[in-house]
């Protein structure tokens, strides 16, 4: 239920959100039927996001033409989580042009900890947006609604389906392209699948999330004997299976926050949705062989533990995560919940242009050239957050996973939490406390009012302008 005080700021944040519905409605008139044309339209649509200007007049082309000419600086590509192989990439990138780039990769830990970007162009979790805006290391992308003009060539401006484009935008403003979108799903063994599907014969079934941990219940749990240590955790994939099962259980509007009160910035960790989803996540734990490291592991080995086992078995993991090995695994199901909001954990990449940026040219045409599907193809098995517009292997369960998230994506109000300054320092806090409840040593209450008081800790020296930060977050406000 919404306060009095959220009430009282109603109007204002619905004529935001209608303004944004309907920008987001004027980019949304094209969508595509399947996941291919959906990628080539990201590669035809990126022209209006890189502030081009009209065709001069053929007398200026080749003044106009000039910085064309590669720079022997190489361009900086900085990409925020690990690179395999980033030699691989240059090599595609140079097939097609002479500016030689320069990739390097950093942990989220060690890129915030620098004074600048010390980038051209930055590829990073959609969740730290916030964070990059307000230290003013991102510029804003210019969005054209008819048409522009990239390298000469006029190219029709199509949509981004809105969830992807949503978390490239931040107080309204646009400032990335997007590569991924970590919608997180529950993925099942064969088995637990049979036992979820009854007389249906749907490959993959929609089913409320109690009937799920129902069918949970039924199995024997395992024993807790071993001691998880932090350095063995996924903290970020710990976190986002946590948020999933919470914001599956919620009642509130998620237009208006989820995780924080909008009107106190009081953190809700202690409300009866995120009990219910430590509680759920406890659950998950006790599953026999494996599923306690499937619990607090990376999303790559939960979702391929749960596809394979030969018992019932359930974890949560997005696509946008998975290793090369997980990407072809063709057991399994994916399990929607037909009840509750579904969540963008903010794990997939998006791609902007530093404010340091010393070659804005060549910067907007590798934008242009990340956003083409065949990059993309090369990229996903080597940038975890990237997402390919093709399958894997014939028959890959990742594949039919990313066909049914199509149409999540078209939903414009998709709840992504949280992504406001500070988040990535929130959810660590919160993935200790997690830790130590999994562990046994806290009460899922006890975990969550911990953690609960160190998100004040964090929050309350900067009430106000953290409340400013989360309304833009939200699209409430613009910046």
């Amino acid at each position: 239920m919404l306060t009095s005080a959220t009430n009282s700021t109603l109007p204002s944040a619905n004529s935001n959100r209608r303004e944004r519905r309907t920008a987001l409605a004027r980019l949304s008139r094209t969508t595509a039927s399947n996941h291919w044309a959906f990628m080539l339209f990201l590669a035809m649509g990126l022209g209006s996001l890189m502030g081009c200007k009209p065709a001069p007049p053929a007398e200026t082309q080749q003044t106009a033409d000039a910085p064309s000419a590669a720079s022997e600086v190489p361009l900086r590509i900085r990409v925020v989580g690990a690179v395999e192989s980033p030699e691989v990439i240059a090599r595609r990138w140079l097939s097609g042009s002479e500016q030689p780039i320069d990739i390097q990769s950093q942990s989220v830990e060690a890129f915030l900890a620098n004074d600048s970007s010390q980038a051209d162009v930055i590829l990073f979790p959609a969740r730290l947006i916030g964070e990059l805006v307000r230290r003013d290391w991102i510029t804003k992308l210019s969005v054209f609604e008819n048409s522009s003009v990239m390298e000469g060539e006029e190219v029709s401006v199509r949509s981004f389906p809105p969830a992807w484009l949503a978390q490239c935008t931040y107080g309204g403003a646009t400032y990335a392209i997007p590569l991924g979108c970590s919608i997180t799903r529950c993925v099942a063994s064969e088995s637990l699948a049979d036992q979820l599907r009854g007389a249906s014969d749907e490959r993959d079934p929609a089913v409320p999330l109690q009937r799920l941990i129902d069918a949970l219940a039924a199995t024997d749990p395992a024993p807790t004997t071993d001691v998880l240590q932090l350095k063995d955790v996924d903290p970020q994939a710990l976190v986002d299976r946590f948020l999933t099962l919470a914001f599956a259980s919620t009642q509130r509007n998620p237009q208006y926050g989820i995780v924080l009160d909008l009107e106190t910035m009081q953190p809700r960790l202690t409300a009866s949705e995120f009990v219910r989803g430590a509680e759920l996540l406890l659950q998950l734990s006790t599953q026999a062989d494996g599923g306690r490291q499937a619990t607090v592991g990376t999303h790559a080995n939960a979702w391929k533990w749960a596809a394979t086992h030969a018992q019932s078995a359930l974890a949560i993991a997005t696509v946008t995560q998975l290793s090369p090995e997980s990407t072809i695994v063709a057991s399994g199901a994916v399990i929607e919940f037909s009840d509750g909001a579904v969540l963008n954990t903010g794990g997939g990449l998006i791609a902007a242009m530093a404010t340091e940026c010393r070659q804005s040219h060549h910067s907007k045409l590798f934008l242009q050239w990340l956003s083409e599907p065949q990059t993309a193809v090369v990229l996903a098995p080597l940038i975890l957050g990237v997402d390919s517009p093709q399958p894997s292997a014939l028959g890959a369960m990742s594949w039919r996973a990313q066909q049914r998230l199509m149409r999540v994506a078209l939903n414009d109000q998709l709840p992504q939490e949280l992504r406001i300054p500070g988040a990535f320092e929130l959810r660590a806090e919160l993935a200790e406390e997690l830790l130590a409840m999994l562990n046994g040593s806290k009460s899922p209450v006890a975990a969550l009012e911990a953690a609960q008081k160190r998100w004040l800790v964090v929050i309350e020296p900067k009430r106000e302008e953290m409340k400013h930060e989360y309304q833009l977050s939200l699209g409430l406000k613009e910046k």
